[in-house]
């Protein structure tokens, strides 16, 4: 579910990337709460050129639920990497939110 608002500034965006809803191949940590995102289990994954380094980063499924939350919220992508910051910013508890989705199992729908 990449973000369906924009970014703050040209500097929070990277050049040649792009963004998509995948099925994990392997196993990949969020970069956003840390946790482990199991091969065959749904994630967000971005790709690209930023301050001049290649990158990819993956988010578990309810970091990025969270993110299109803040996105809906504030019209701003949060920046990958930076989720907690860009959520309590826009009035949403960061440690609320991650205790909630893990005590429900957060996933996609199937």
């Amino acid at each position: 579910m990449p973000c369906a608002g924009y970014y703050e500034n040209d500097d929070d965006c990277c050049l040649l990337g792009r963004e998509e809803s995948v099925t994990a191949r392997k196993e990949h940590k969020c970069c956003e709460c840390g946790a482990t995102i199991s091969a065959g289990e749904r994630c967000d994954f971005a790709t690209g050129l930023y301050d001049g380094r290649w990158f990819s980063d993956y988010r578990c499924w309810s970091c990025a639920v969270l993110a299109e939350l803040v996105s809906t919220k504030t019209s701003i992508c949060p920046p990958w990497g930076l989720l907690s910051d860009a959520a309590n910013d826009a009035g949403i508890n960061w440690h609320d939110w991650q205790a909630k989705a893990r005590s429900l199992g957060a996933q996609p729908p199937a």
